[in-house]
């Protein structure tokens, strides 16, 4: 009887991991965790903090209570140098994560790579569009701005999920003077948080 239990069991546990459809963090930091556990990480773990947390500074809006954010350092083996990251905890345990990614670094990709290879393609999303730059001089080229994004959803609970977005960002615009045109900004980053399910996926019909 206790070995089929164990047998049981061990299922159970293959069938959830196999279900798994998303991350729950980023290597050793994971959500759930307090500020202290963060804290203690080291270089082994993978992840770790590169200096001490510090308060962050809201640019638009306020705070909101029982929400307490702060800025971060990140050490991780998919970047030489240590990535802006802003830990945000709720009741003490972190519920999202945000990594900005380095432009210059192959950091999206590898991530992308990894995910993927663990949990599937994910949500894809496309909104990128070109747009035609004409001049009076001649000069005439396109530039593409938008986004693309993959989106990976974990269930969590019945009443929470887990939603992962990995992003690429290009912000472009056809420059007034060619004189003094600038290139596109570019915005990459990660952002793992919980979420509740949405209205329409409480109220569907379970029969």
């Amino acid at each position: 009887m206790k070995h089929l239990i164990h047998v049981a069991g061990l299922s159970l546990t293959l069938s959830l991991e196999a279900m798994a459809q998303g991350p729950t963090g980023f290597s050793a930091l994971k959500l759930g965790m307090t500020k202290e556990t963060i804290e203690s990480l080291q270089v082994s773990q993978g992840v770790h903090l590169n200096s001490p947390m510090t308060a962050y500074q809201y640019k638009n809006g306020a705070p909101k209570e029982g929400v307490d954010k702060f800025n971060a350092r990140l050490a991780t083996p998919l970047s030489s140098e240590p990535v802006d990251a802003v830990l945000t905890f709720e009741s003490s345990q972190l519920t999202e994560l945000y990594i900005n990614i380095p432009e210059s670094s192959n950091m999206l990709e590898r991530i992308k790579a990894q995910i993927t290879e663990k949990y599937g393609a994910g949500k894809e999303e496309n909104t990128m569009k070109e747009e035609q730059c004409i001049y009076k001089n001649g000069a005439n080229f396109k530039l593409s701005s938008g986004a693309l994004s993959t989106t990976w959803t974990e269930t969590s609970s019945r009443t929470e999920l887990i939603e992962t977005n990995l992003s690429d960002i290009v912000i472009a615009t056809c420059p007034s003077n060619l004189r003094y045109s600038i290139g596109p900004v570019k915005l990459r980053s990660i952002n793992i948080r919980k979420i509740k399910p949405s209205t329409e996926l409480k109220s569907k019909n379970l029969f």
